[in-house]
């Protein structure tokens, strides 16, 4: 049964990490570097068109109980397709990556796994184990990890048994830094060529020891130029309330190695005795700065210049589902503007320096990080 991607890699850059992919699925052919669309927020936005072949992805949570429910009643199973089918009609034809998230401390019974292995299988199209932040978040590096690998492994026979799509790891990035390589190694064991690594809502730049050894180990076992890689949960920062402007940081995964990214899905953790937070206005992206701006008015708006888009944001700016929206279309048009100086050759870098808030030190650890990677491919 399927569990490689297709991937080809068309273009990279000399200097940097982003590179052109080509990745195969079934309804077709994936170009990266990309940016994907919340598609529960298109299928709730639907004038707001996306362009063709935009990437999807779709972050579901439920616990033990709500999955017994599924399983055992059949209402509760078709509600819960339906509201899946809305999603994926909501994509239109579009890949869709359909992430679901287990929140027990304990891993699903082996019946609820099956079952999420064949909801996966059926709207999402790349088939993946089920997330379980609540244990990787907080594991250990002896029996616990011991544990999740064999989670993994047990995942990958319960989807071979009937699958025809491709197969997408996931690398939790709180995995100790000394077992992600045997993490990895049993999904390139297996044929895997697809991966999610969850950055647990930081800066890409945040967890890069971890990112790297990823990047290593697949560059280790001779893959790397065949391997996509997609990335969930990358924080664009947490700048101070009051700051009119500041870096978009999730826009620069690319030079950590990502190949496409989506929406945070993790919300911020309330600390016991803090204040309470007054709502804010959402933040724009801005194109032609890389900075996330504060929606405070319609003046603001004006001053991001967005010179291509079908979202509405000029009258609905402070609509916190339709910014989102408007953010994940910016951040995929500047995708594919990389995607043209990729296969151009026009230097990254010079793009890169252009943007008011990109700072040298950003640049030089991409760099950096480039070159380290590359080292050990060709060492």
């Amino acid at each position: 049964m399927s569990s490689g991607s297709g991937v080809k890699q068309i273009a990279e850059d000399p200097d940097f990490t982003h590179r052109v992919l080509e990745v195969k699925f079934r309804g077709g052919v994936l170009d990266t570097p990309t940016r994907a669309y919340d598609a529960r927020l298109a299928s709730r936005n639907a004038t707001i068109e996306p362009e063709k072949g935009t990437l999807f992805e779709c972050y579901t949570k439920s616990g033990g109980s709500t999955v017994n429910e599924r399983i055992t009643d059949k209402s509760k199973e078709t509600d819960h397709s339906y509201a899946l089918q809305s999603v994926q009609r909501a994509t239109g034809g579009s890949p869709l990556i359909l992430l679901q998230e287990y929140t027990e401390t304990s891993y699903p019974p082996e019946k609820q796994l099956q079952y999420l292995v064949r909801v996966a299988h059926a709207y999402s199209d790349f088939v993946l184990p089920p997330l379980v932040s609540r244990i990787t978040d907080n594991i250990d590096a002896g029996r616990g990890t011991d544990k999740y690998i064999a989670f993994v492994k047990h995942a990958l026979d319960v989807i071979e048994k009937f699958n025809k799509k491709p197969v997408m790891g996931v690398i939790p990035l709180k995995l100790p830094f000394v077992r992600i390589e045997d993490l990895v190694e049993a999904y390139v064991s297996r044929g895997v060529r697809a991966f999610c690594l969850d950055f647990a809502a930081s800066k890409p730049e945040t967890p890069r020891p971890s990112v790297e050894q990823v990047l290593f180990a697949l560059a280790d076992q001779e893959v790397l130029d065949e391997t996509y890689l997609h990335a969930i949960n990358v924080s664009p920062g947490r700048p101070r309330t009051n700051t009119t402007a500041a870096l978009c940081h999730n826009i620069l995964s690319f030079g950590y190695g990502i190949d496409s990214y989506g929406d945070l899905h993790r919300t911020r953790m309330k600390v016991e005795g803090e204040a309470d937070i007054k709502p804010t206005p959402p933040r724009l992206f801005s194109r032609r700065d890389y900075g996330d701006y504060l929606a405070k008015s319609a003046f603001v708006v004006g001053k991001i210049r967005a010179t291509k888009t079908k979202v509405p944001i000029g009258k609905l700016w402070s609509d916190k589902e339709v910014a989102k929206v408007f953010n994940a279309e910016q951040q995929a048009l500047e995708a594919a503007g990389l995607r043209g100086i990729v296969k151009e050759n026009r230097g990254v870098g010079a793009h890169l320096g252009s943007k008011k808030f990109v700072g040298q030190h950003d640049v030089r650890a991409m760099n950096s990080l480039a070159r380290n990677v590359r080292h050990r491919l060709h060492r």
